[in-house]
């Protein structure tokens, strides 16, 4: 097998099958024009993708206009302005965390920020395989959290909770992130 580089990510296929109700299992090969097939893996690096559903961002819009109407009662206890400005974070808060190259970014900027908080780790995003609609970043392999909550002794779940709400209340109060990927090792 060649090693080769990333001409194109076919996301209409990825998104056709989702609106079918099929989850697409992306193999770590490409294909050239020539039908040789290409280790997209090939760093050795394990790659997880993230499609996104079709219309989601639709959605979206959609429900925030939706929470808006509905949010007319609470201007009675608090001014409009405020309530109105409150939407509106939220709604370009949600609609940039439905950017996935936003979200490709994010991840190099926390993993920054976050290399040295002990079991904490922040995926590699794959830039080459990335669109606005699919992220591509480094697979993690580990053990469901419910899995390790329920056999880890009480003073490790402390610990990894401790390290966590540091990491969190770190990205928001010193980096002003709301949302960001981590990973969580259970490792202490």
């Amino acid at each position: 097998q060649f090693t080769g580089s990333v001409e194109r990510v076919d996301i209409g296929l990825l998104q056709s099958l989702l609106t079918q109700g099929v989850v697409p299992i992306v193999p770590p090969l490409g294909f050239d024009g020539e039908g040789r097939t290409y280790r997209v893996n090939s760093d050795g690096m394990a790659v997880a993708v993230k499609v996104q559903y079709p219309g989601i961002a639709d959605t979206i819009r959609s429900d925030m206009k939706n929470l808006g109407s509905l949010l007319v009662m609470a201007r009675a206890a608090v001014p409009k302005d405020r309530v109105d400005g409150y939407l509106e974070e939220i709604t370009t808060v949600i609609e940039r965390e439905s950017d996935y190259l936003n979200e490709a970014d994010n991840l190099e900027r926390f993993q920054v920020v976050l290399k040295d908080v002990e079991g904490v780790r922040v995926p590699i995003p794959v830039h080459e395989l990335t669109r606005k609609t699919v992220l591509t970043m480094e697979l993690f392999h580990g053990r469901r959290l419910e899995e390790w909550l329920a056999a880890a002794p009480d003073e490790q779940k402390t610990a990894q909770g401790q390290r966590l709400l540091a990491a969190y209340l770190e990205m928001i109060h010193e980096h002003g992130a709301l949302a960001w990927y981590v990973a969580f090792s259970g490792r202490e």
